[in-house]
């Protein structure tokens, strides 16, 4: 793998992913809904960060014009544990944005997706 995509790269999971694949020379384009979140990788040359809400996704495939993504890692979640968990609609949302995110590997030419979440 050269090239990847991990949105959540600030969180738990996308974050570890994002260290070792830099660690390990991989060019990563780190989506978040916060630059502040990645701060730990902004001055890394492979990193490459992107600041987006889940209602911004549809636009990924303009701001990534890289065509030889290998993975996008989908790990961008809302509402993991506590009340949020058992929120019906907001994980709801969350498989919608889930399926933007794919339609989105798609467009930018991805060649695998790779996706976690809380159902």
């Amino acid at each position: 793998m050269k090239r990847a995509i991990i949105t959540g790269a600030g969180g738990f999971i996308g974050g570890a992913l994002t260290r070792h694949l830099l660690d390990k020379g991989v060019v990563v384009y780190g989506i978040d809904i916060s630059q502040k979140n990645m701060q730990e990788w902004l001055c890394h040359e492979n990193f490459h960060p992107i600041v987006a809400s889940f209602e911004e996704y549809n636009t990924l495939h303009e701001q990534i014009t890289d065509d030889k993504i290998d993975v996008f890692f989908h790990f961008a979640w809302q509402g993991v544990f506590g009340k949020a968990f058992q929120n019906y609609e907001l994980q709801l949302n969350n498989a919608k944005y889930a399926g933007l995110a794919l339609e989105e590997a798609v467009k930018i030419g991805a060649h695998k997706f790779v996706f976690a979440g809380t159902m």
